[in-house]
């Protein structure tokens, strides 16, 4: 994308359903503020914190809001040629981490970047679709890669209970005033 100057990408898992007005959005690009970065398009049913302020994108039927708070997934995003030069450059002077953790938790926390989700969101992963337990026709590629890791590592207590602390306030401020992202 960078090599190649390409305006925008939009970027999803393998294992990915679309939703209404996909043809639309992912064969135009007018509908995208010059200031829009980092686009979020899918939902993981998980209930999410989000600006007041509404873009609509697609009159009554979809709009898009800042995401205030950390909602991890990548199954589906866009991002404009200065977001991924953002990402490129924060990779060349950090650490590796995942993607989704960069995107919807580092720079969130940091306020690198607006990051926006899009709703409701045009996008799903099959898992969080049909849940768990069901027989999935498109099983994803990092299914097995996640299943697979073990985090061995042992955290100091101090670490443990801020992490608690923070968990609790986050899910306070969230019973409050957050959103869940439909799919459709």
């Amino acid at each position: 994308m960078i090599d190649e100057s390409i305006p925008y990408l939009a970027i999803f898992e393998d294992d990915v359903y679309l939703g209404e007005d996909a043809e639309y959005l992912l064969n135009t690009t007018d509908w995208i503020q010059p200031t829009w970065h980092i686009i979020k398009t899918e939902t993981v049913n998980d209930k999410i914190l989000l600006s007041s302020d509404r873009y609509e994108v697609i009159a009554e039927k979809r709009y898009l809001a800042q995401l205030k708070g950390t909602h991890l997934g990548s199954g589906g995003y866009i991002l404009s040629l200065h977001g991924a030069k953002l990402y490129f450059d924060y990779f060349t002077k950090n650490k590796l981490i995942p993607i989704d953790e960069l995107m919807f938790d580092t720079f969130l926390s940091e306020g690198l970047e607006p990051i926006y989700q899009m709703t409701p969101a045009l996008c799903i992963q099959e898992i969080i679709l049909c849940g768990a337990n069901s027989a999935l026709l498109l099983p994803g590629s990092l299914m097995t890669d996640r299943s697979n890791k073990v985090n061995k590592i042992k955290k100091p207590f101090t670490y443990k209970l801020k992490r608690e602390v923070s968990r609790l306030a986050l899910q306070m401020k969230k019973a409050l005033s957050a959103e869940n992202i439909p799919f459709k």
